[in-house]
């Protein structure tokens, strides 16, 4: 049975690996990519931590398991990508990882790997993969375990077992290279740095869906002040940009033409109560207890007409209220 441990991990990077440096400066910026001294490691302790004789020394796990992630990835992506080998070795390498995690049966499916939202079952459902991300929860995960006593597991591994997934290494998307380079004929409108003040994003390049094409999903909060919701910060924001939500680029265009652009965001809210969808059609969501999210009320939206954020235990409610209150 093979075992996900270092040993595996550093193998399977040492099949990917290209002829520019040997396997000591590979386990260099693998296992101390925040180190600024550069040394060649001694080989043969590499060797014995390589074929699972040895486990990796202590003082390198907690400094990996200490070190945050985003740095990590940051640091593999200057220097550890330099000694890999092209995009279709890494999709075969993540390939032969699943099939590690397969028959690694001592792991169960919702096993944290490495970081919240890398477990065993999301690898294995996954096709769409941050490599450097990959690879740094991979490690974060070798530095909270014993990785020594898997010699015989280690050895299950052939030395073809990565080049042989070659073949069908297209189901892998890579998001840090395909994902990146795709770009949208429409340029986004809204204050990228206005944006960041009022949202905060979850687990960034974290998560993705389960299709054949290259795709990423962004989730994001709202910013927290004394354990309640900023209400004024997304208040502005939505003033400053319900324009967007209500019109087309187009009208806005028009607008900003034959109108002074300034009374933008009251003609989009007289335009949206306006619009019988939203002002006839009554939407009620009742309040209730959310067991999971402690004790927090679903948002209620009511049939007066217009548009006001407020708190309720913590959580947002949108309401509409009478006209005469906005004008």
């Amino acid at each position: 049975m093979k075992k996900l441990c270092f040993g595996t991990l550093f193998t399977l990077l040492c099949q990917i690996k290209n002829s520019t440096k040997n396997q000591n400066w590979l386990y260099f910026y693998l296992v101390t990519p925040q180190e600024t001294y550069e040394y060649e490691p001694d080989g043969g302790s590499v060797g014995a931590r390589k074929d699972g004789r040895d486990d990796l020394p202590q003082p390198e796990k907690d400094n990996y398991l200490l070190t945050d992630t985003e740095i990590i990835v940051a640091l593999y992506r200057t220097k550890l990508f330099k000694l890999l080998m092209p995009d279709n070795y890494k999709k075969a390498f993540i390939l032969a990882i699943k099939d590690v995690l397969v028959e690694d049966t001592s792991i169960t499916d919702s096993t944290v790997i490495g970081s919240a939202g890398f477990t065993k079952e999301s690898i294995l459902n996954c096709s769409t993969f941050d490599f450097y991300y990959l690879i740094a929860n991979l490690m974060k995960y070798c530095s909270s375990i014993v990785n020594s006593g898997y010699k015989a597991n280690i050895k299950e591994i052939t030395k073809t077992f990565v080049k042989d997934k070659l073949s069908i290494s297209s189901c892998i998307f890579l998001s840090d290279s395909e994902v990146s380079g795709i770009t949208t004929p429409i340029t986004p409108t809204i204050d990228a740095s206005k944006f960041a003040s009022v949202f905060t994003e979850l687990n960034a390049n974290t998560y993705s869906l389960s299709l054949p094409n290259p795709n990423k999903v962004k989730l994001f909060k709202l910013n927290v002040v004394n354990n309640e919701f900023d209400k004024v910060s997304i208040s502005d924001f939505i003033l400053d940009n319900i324009s967007q939500y209500v019109y087309s680029r187009t009208k806005i265009k028009d607008i900003s033409t034959h109108h002074n652009v300034k009374s933008i965001s009251t003609r989009a809210i007289r335009d949206l109560i306006k619009n019988p969808v939203f002002s006839v059609h009554t939407l009620l969501y009742q309040h209730h207890q959310v067991d999971d999210l402690c004790n927090m009320k679903q948002p209620c939206i009511h049939h007066h007409k217009h548009i006001l954020l407020h708190n309720i235990d913590n959580a947002f409610s949108l309401t509409r209220c009478s006209r005469n209150d906005l004008f």
